[in-house]
């Protein structure tokens, strides 16, 4: 089983390395795209309206994550930082939980030479 795997990866090294950063600058720029569609739809109402993306962006973006070369160094150094904060942030906003809670609880003092709970009132 492992030497199938291992053989499948050897032989399909290319396409790895090809489609790795090819799907993250694809995700990254229809992220973006999105992004400043509705960014635009907002702002085109204003008295000096200028939009944020044209045809030939939203071209040049596919282009750039399909040509082999360039998607790697996009995926490097323009798509890839975007996704990292990305998921920085959302493990920051899970992990983010509080070691003692906000809430008092309800614990009775303990003596500290009997190790028994002191009896209030």
């Amino acid at each position: 089983m492992f030497q199938s795997i291992y053989s499948f990866i050897i032989q399909h090294t290319n396409i790895i390395f090809y489609l790795a950063p090819c799907l993250t600058c694809l995700i990254a720029y229809t992220h973006k795209t999105i992004k400043n569609y509705k960014k635009d739809l907002l702002k085109r109402s204003d008295k000096f309206y200028t939009p944020t993306d044209r045809v030939v962006d939203i071209v040049s973006r596919l282009l750039i994550s399909l040509i082999p070369f360039l998607n790697i160094v996009a995926a490097l150094f323009d798509a890839g930082p975007h996704i990292i904060s990305w998921i920085y942030l959302k493990l920051e906003f899970i992990l983010s939980q509080p070691l003692v809670s906000e809430k008092k609880l309800n614990i009775p003092p303990v003596d500290e030479k009997s190790h028994t709970p002191i009896k209030c009132g």
